[in-house]
């Protein structure tokens, strides 16, 4: 890790069956491919610290996509594009962006590029945004509701590119995961011997555009809302209510409690963007764990609210 040359003599060698050993062949062949192979290229544990978080963060992404798939099939279960609601076809359309880049990154031999936008397209356009926002419905709709089905449509699209474009890097596990997902669906026996497309229309860029500012308010208001939890204003993010304030709010945008992961929103025009939270009033659903005012309403069932008593109706 200092640039120096290693030797045996100089008992600085780190053999690659003992990273393996500790680590995973997969996290060494990702180590490969973040390296700058431009430059003399350095090793040690400590510099392999930063793949191994990498590899997690894929590795974790890949279960759960694969746990909230399981009761999903695209054959029976899919969602046409053109049903399926603003927030899938925005991730369809970052989908889309990510796969271009990605596959760039190959064909330039740009294999660090390949490697962090896999890493990052993980760790930030689903992990801390969009499978963030899809616990509730993944978790406490029915699960042949139609806003399920959706969310599991774009979920098992980004299973399968994902797969496809990490299987040069990360071979071993992106069989693995293959085997339990998109074979399961009919999609190939191996990812290995799978052809990657690209259907057309999932680039939309006024739905983005949209979009992209409703992610940047998403990430004021999680400031806010911290700060909140830190001033002992509210416990959880779905205890709050929370009044945003801007000059360009989406119109006609009814999800800002389901993006925000929050109780109620309330919307208005002003100069410069602001947040404000306050805890809600209502009680906990013992189910959601949402904050609602009719939790009991239905009478079979006096601690859950009235949304999750239908949902166990349909069952």
């Amino acid at each position: 890790e200092h640039g120096r040359a290693m030797h045996k003599s100089a008992g600085n060698v780190v053999a690659p069956q003992e990273v393996i050993g500790k680590l995973g062949a997969d996290v060494l062949r990702l180590w490969v491919a973040l390296c700058d192979y431009s430059d003399d290229v350095r090793i040690s544990p400590k510099l392999l610290e930063g793949p191994s978080d990498g590899y997690r963060r894929l590795r974790n992404t890949l279960r759960y996509l694969l746990g909230n798939t399981h009761d999903f099939d695209p054959r029976t279960d899919g969602v046409a594009y053109e049903k399926l609601p603003e927030l899938e076809r925005f991730v369809l359309h970052k989908l889309a962006a990510f796969q271009l880049e990605t596959l760039e990154g190959y064909e330039r031999y740009e294999f660090r590029a390949a490697a962090r936008r896999l890493i990052d397209f993980c760790a930030f356009d689903l992990s801390s945004f969009y499978l963030d926002v899809l616990k509730d419905r993944l978790y406490t709709f029915h699960k042949n509701d139609p806003a399920r089905r959706a969310a599991q449509t774009v979920m098992a699209q980004c299973l399968r590119r994902l797969l496809l474009l990490a299987s040069p890097i990360v071979s071993f596990t992106a069989e693995e995961a293959w085997q339990h997902g998109p074979k399961r669906w009919g999609l190939g026996d191996s990812v290995l011997l799978s052809d990657l497309d690209l259907p057309e229309g999932w680039t939309d860029a006024a739905l983005a555009a949209r979009w992209d500012n409703i992610v940047a308010v998403r990430h004021a208001a999680q400031k806010a809302l911290e700060e909140a939890r830190a001033a002992k204003k509210i416990g959880s993010s779905l205890q709050a209510k929370v009044i945003l304030k801007g000059p360009s709010l989406p119109e006609k945008f009814t999800q800002w409690a389901e993006i925000l992961l929050v109780y109620e929103v309330e919307t208005s025009l002003a100069a410069e963007l602001s947040v404000e939270v306050m805890a809600a009033a209502g009680s906990k659903c013992a189910r959601c764990w949402r904050y609602t005012a009719d939790i009991g309403s239905v009478s079979a069932h006096p601690e859950i609210c009235g949304r999750c008593a239908g949902h166990l109706a349909r069952v």
